[in-house]
């Protein structure tokens, strides 16, 4: 399985870090997906559901704005809130 880092956290809360094999994320524009590979992009985090999969299954986290970016296979989601 190809793996990507990921970095879901707020400025009181890590959410999640690790690896996964995929992640759908709400944006200002739509649901996004990333995977192994992604080519490097930044955007703005909209209001819903991060899924994050790894081996051990889905996780699945709300988020609520602030930013993302992935860059050389990295993922990292910059939230104003993360719920449950």
């Amino acid at each position: 399985m190809s793996e990507l880092k990921v970095e879901i956290r707020s400025a009181s809360k890590e959410a999640f870090t690790g690896v996964a094999s995929d992640v759908y994320l709400p944006t200002a524009m739509g649901e996004i997906g990333v995977l192994p590979g992604h080519c490097n992009i930044v955007g703005v985090v909209g209001e819903g559901e991060c899924r994050v999969t790894t081996v051990g299954g889905v996780q699945k986290f709300k988020v609520k704005g602030g930013s993302f970016r992935v860059t050389d296979g990295k993922l990292l989601v910059l939230a104003e809130a993360i719920g449950a």
